[in-house]
């Protein structure tokens, strides 16, 4: 059994098995309750974080790269957060979506995670190529 939600969020999530009334087609019904539930179940356990920690630890994020994107009339996360955050995460990069909220569904906040993904995908699909590269030389390169 799941243990049950507490908290302001948990009137909004209607219990497990219960189904979402729509006649909007387009809604994948599962989808929304489910991510519901990991919104509800993150905020209940205070995002598993302490007060503070994410910025007082910021600097041990060096060397990892990130992308924080935020909307500029964010009232959930306010944009002075995201600048917080970046200016203590060295080599983070901030991308400022004008007005935009919190929700991703916004096009233009949509389209700047979509590039964000897009960058660390391309990163990646470098990083991998040359390593085949080098690995593809021969034993006589590895010397």
């Amino acid at each position: 059994m799941e243990p049950e939600a507490s908290g302001p969020q948990a009137a909004a999530v209607p219990p497990a098995g219960t189904s979402i009334d729509s006649n909007d087609d387009s809604v994948d019904k599962h989808a929304t309750l489910a991510s519901a539930r990991i919104g509800v179940h993150f905020a209940s356990n205070a995002y598993f974080l302490e007060e503070g920690q994410l910025l007082a630890h910021a600097s041990r994020l060096r060397g990892i790269p990130g992308v924080i994107v935020q909307g500029s009339e964010d009232r959930v996360t306010p944009p002075a957060a995201a600048t917080a955050l970046h200016r203590a995460w060295p080599g983070s990069q901030l991308r400022l979506v004008d007005g935009a909220g919190h929700a991703s569904s916004h096009p233009d906040l949509a389209k700047q995670l979509i590039a964000a993904t897009d960058f660390f995908r391309d990163a990646h699909s470098h990083s991998n190529q040359n390593s085949m590269e080098t690995s593809d030389a021969g034993p006589e390169a590895r010397h």
